[in-house]
């Protein structure tokens, strides 16, 4: 009796149980059903005598069930296993407002972010103390755009906390 491909197909099925493990980013796991189906096929060629067409048949079995299994489940899988992207560095910035610590020259000013100046690029006129809403970021500078001069911002924080 020849084993060998019953033992070609437990090798690839552990080889891609080893890698799914060791990356979790459903890369091989599709590939271990293929294995599992062409390793049914060899054992029943093998051990019951089925006459299903040999080495040939069980590749191609191999090859059809991981490529549906990959298409078909991937995409559904992906869905239920997305994690959600946090910001973790200069991005968490992004939405807040800040206060511009130079008049707007060339489109350009600066804003401190956690002791550290940042150029910010900005289209509009504004002065020393307006604030800024950053929106993005390109390259080493914040994208951004005006959100009222100090006064304004200022006035209307003691109007609200007046009517309080």
């Amino acid at each position: 009796m020849d084993y060998t491909m019953i033992v070609v197909w437990a090798v690839v099925i552990a080889a891609a149980v080893f890698i799914e493990i060791e990356s979790f980013s459903l890369v091989s796991a599709w590939f271990v059903g293929g294995g599992v189906i062409a390793l049914i096929f060899a054992m029943l060629e093998e051990w019951a005598g089925a006459r299903l067409g040999g080495w040939m048949v069980q590749v191609i079995v191999f090859v059809v069930v991981s490529l549906g299994l990959l298409l078909g489940c991937r995409p559904f899988a992906k869905k239920f296993l997305k994690s959600p992207t946090v910001p973790t560095n200069a991005d968490v910035n992004i939405g807040k407002r800040f206060k511009l610590l130079s008049d707007v020259k060339g489109g350009r000013s600066s804003v401190s972010i956690n002791d550290v100046v940042w150029t910010v690029q900005v289209d509009g006129e504004y002065k020393t103390g307006d604030f800024v809403i950053l929106k993005e970021i390109s390259g080493n500078k914040y994208i951004a755009e005006g959100a009222g001069d100090s006064k304004s911002t200022e006035s209307a924080t003691r109007k609200k906390e007046e009517g309080k």
